[in-house]
């Protein structure tokens, strides 16, 4: 051996006798904090999260906990949603999102054992859901709604909310059609402002398709939307951006796109970001004199007259 390598051999030895075992290499991760016995372990969540709701519809998530040395676990909610409470009794998050609510919700729940705490983070998404097609409807004499027509005026109610029959337009969602003329005149059911309209379709060419009927939509000032569809070519009395008055006139009804005969549909729209069946509302009106079923809505086959 040289006397270099005898000297950094010696020099080695002095270092460990220094460290002893405490010595790590270099980028060793760290542990700090007390280290659990072997034999005492800590609590375990065993259920799955439940990750996606639906709006209007009932979320629940049961949770199940459990401790290997069968010590008694206490669960708190750390983080949840304003629409969810906890039900302590039950080990159960629950609750219904409301209409519009869509989005992503931060949940954390902990476990405590009383020597060990562990949390379950996740997220629920909430999703636009099918509608309740039992929702009970607004109470009529209150509703900011009047019928679409002129005051003295009756029409028929052709096709009604949520028929049982699945082949009709409106299954599973809320709309109305009526038996409107072609040239009838429609007024506006609420003031708002006009943003869409379309009235460049032909009547009577039976092709359905966004682009295939003549419409005017109108932006209410609690953010929802209503519609007046199948409205007769160059039959609008608004443009976008106009505002109107309740009971102006806006349109003359028609026969365009999807239908099967002249009429006018009418949908309202909890608001203006999405237009599908699962954003519709229930929509009473004010001034509609005739039946109403058991939920506060217009039965099919019934006239309305407007009052």
């Amino acid at each position: 051996m040289t006397r270099k390598s005898w000297a950094i051999t010696w020099q080695l030895l002095f270092l460990l006798s220094l460290c002893g075992t405490g010595c790590a290499d270099e980028g060793a991760e760290s542990v700090t904090g007390p280290v659990a016995d072997a034999a005492d372990g800590v609590p375990v969540f065993n259920s799955v999260p439940v990750t996606q709701a639906d709006d209007k519809r009932p979320y629940e998530y049961a949770v199940s906990v459990s401790d290997p040395d069968g010590d008694p676990v206490v669960l708190s909610v750390i983080q949840r949603p304003l629409w969810a409470t906890w039900d302590a009794e039950r080990n159960v998050l629950a609750g219904t999102p409301d209409l519009g609510t869509t989005g992503q919700y931060a949940v954390r729940l902990r476990a405590s054992d009383g020597q060990h705490v562990v949390d379950q983070a996740f997220s629920v998404t909430v999703i636009r859901g099918e509608i309740v097609c039992t929702e009970i409807f607004p109470d009529s004499a209150t509703s900011p709604y009047v019928l679409p027509w002129s005051t003295g005026k009756s029409y028929r109610l052709i096709q009604g909310y949520c028929p049982s029959n699945t082949a009709w337009g409106h299954y599973n969602w809320f709309a109305y059609d009526f038996d409107t003329a072609i040239n009838d005149t429609l007024i506006a059911s609420r003031a708002g402002r006009v943003i869409a309209m379309q009235e460049f379709n032909e009547n009577g060419t039976r092709i359905c398709g966004q682009q295939k009927e003549n419409w005017v939509f109108v932006l209410h000032e609690d953010g929802t939307v209503m519609q007046y569809v199948h409205l007769t070519q160059d039959g609008s009395f608004v443009s976008v951006g106009e505002s109107v008055e309740q009971g102006q006139a806006i349109g003359l009804s028609g026969d365009s796109g999807c239908s099967s005969g002249p009429h006018v549909h009418v949908a309202l729209f909890q608001d203006r970001t999405h237009y599908g069946r699962q954003s519709t509302r229930p929509l009473a009106f004010s001034n509609a004199g005739g039946m109403l079923d058991a939920r506060g809505g217009l039965m099919q086959g019934q006239a309305y007259r407007a009052e």
